[in-house]
């Protein structure tokens, strides 16, 4: 093989892994926007009773179905905590748009949820932020955050 096609096949893999692991960076506990857990909760967990019953901050539960998000807008204040409830029946994500990059609010990639799985959020700067399942993108809401 000609030497200069090696180096360029080589470089080709080079870029692409550095895209990939870019636009897919490690999830953090902590960032700029706010604070997420990874950690992911069957329904009717005890965390989720207390956050029912008002004695965790304020937040909102969200949930995605085969339809879509149960809202298709929220307002919140900062400090909110939002939780997303899965009752698909079937495996789905909460993505920062614009699909399937995700780059407009990384920390909202929050990743993959089974059913009767909950993901959350706890939004602590100012703003609109849109989120999509990335397994169907026309299941999108919005969360303003003032």
């Amino acid at each position: 093989m000609n030497k200069n096609l090696i180096i360029g096949i080589v470089g080709f893999i080079l870029i692409a892994g550095g895209v990939y692991f870019y636009m897919n960076p490690q999830q953090s506990t902590q960032t700029e926007q706010g604070e997420k857990s990874s950690q992911k909760t069957a329904a009717n967990s005890p965390d989720q009773e207390s956050f029912e019953n008002g004695s965790m901050s304020e937040g909102y539960i969200v949930e995605l179905g085969n339809n879509g998000f149960s809202e298709e807008s929220i307002i919140i204040n900062q400090g909110d905590r939002v939780v997303w409830k899965n009752i698909s029946g079937r495996k789905a994500t909460v993505d920062s748009n614009p699909h399937p990059i995700h780059t407009s609010n990384p920390e909202l990639n929050l990743g993959e949820f089974e059913d009767g799985e909950e993901l959350e959020f706890i939004f602590s700067k100012i703003g609109s932020f849109s989120v999509h399942n990335h397994y169907d993108s026309g299941q999108s809401m919005t969360v303003v955050v003032e």
